[in-house]
């Protein structure tokens, strides 16, 4: 039996896009932030803005996975081809019509699905998750206190846990 895992809230129509996301989808504002060169501490806010506080307050992402990050966004187009993206997907006013998938999409959702999403995650709120997640037959949510956006960032060991024990609960047996 095949099974789907949502880390973070999913991009669905309803998702809330946070201010700066969507001053990004602005050519000059793109531009700027193509061209700024970004260091260990705007990694920081982002992460704060993404809802990892606590991560960040514990030492978590530091070191060589922190020195990666600020490599791939100065040498790499990485950070160009994300804005592209979001100016496809969004305006200053957030998602474009249409971009997103919604509830039409998650009623044709056949494989029994698990959605981990942290309380902390700016795009949606954990009520917000439920819904979407109701229509989506056979899915399973579960809010983590504390989490952001990418969940599996603040305790990675609890989610691998967390998605065995689902793999191996009684909806997932013949």
């Amino acid at each position: 039996m095949r099974t789907l895992v949502l880390e973070g809230a999913p991009l669905l129509a309803g998702a809330r896009l946070p201010a700066p996301l969507r001053a990004s989808s602005l050519r000059p504002v793109a531009r700027a932030v193509t061209r700024r060169r970004v260091t260990e501490a705007d990694l920081r806010r982002s992460f704060r803005a993404m809802g990892h506080a606590r991560l960040l307050s514990r030492g978590g992402l530091a070191g060589p996975d922190l020195a990666w990050r600020v490599a791939v966004a100065r040498h790499t187009d990485t950070y160009a081809h994300e804005l592209a993206l979001i100016r496809l997907a969004a305006s200053w006013r957030g998602l474009r019509a249409g971009w997103a998938p919604g509830r039409e999409t998650l009623e044709e959702v056949r494989a029994p699905s698990l959605w981990l999403v942290g309380d902390r995650d700016p795009f949606s709120s954990p009520a917000r998750v439920r819904a979407w997640a109701a229509h989506a037959p056979g899915s399973t949510v579960r809010i983590l206190p504390g989490q952001g956006h990418q969940p599996w960032m603040d305790d990675a060991v609890g989610h691998a846990r967390a998605i065995v024990r689902w793999w191996r609960g009684p909806r997932m047996r013949p």
